[in-house]
């Protein structure tokens, strides 16, 4: 996997210039209550959501405030590869 760091525009043409047929999923953390509220436990609860191009780009386009971006706040998109046959698959896993 490759980690790299983008700005809104920069992960927005990242994602454009995606592989055809290649995967977007974004990463999902929360905290996780246990029993009562007292006992919380900060991204307790992960996974992820596999999702489509389309959303894949709506998403990094909605994710950072100017703001944010303009303190130095970037998006995070791994790259994972991997060969299946003759095909090679990209998933580009988002957060």
């Amino acid at each position: 996997m490759s980690k790299r760091l983008f700005t809104t525009a920069e992960a927005i043409a990242f994602i454009k210039k995606a592989p055809r047929g290649s995967d977007f999923a974004a990463y999902v953390r929360g905290d996780a209550p246990i029993a009562d509220d007292d006992h919380v436990f900060p991204s307790g609860l992960k996974g992820y959501l596999k999702i489509s191009r389309s959303a894949a780009i709506k998403l990094v386009g909605e994710l950072l405030i100017s703001t944010l971006e303009a303190r130095g706040g970037r998006i995070p998109i791994d790259v994972d590869t991997f060969q299946t046959g003759t095909k090679t698959i990209s998933t580009y896993w988002i957060g």
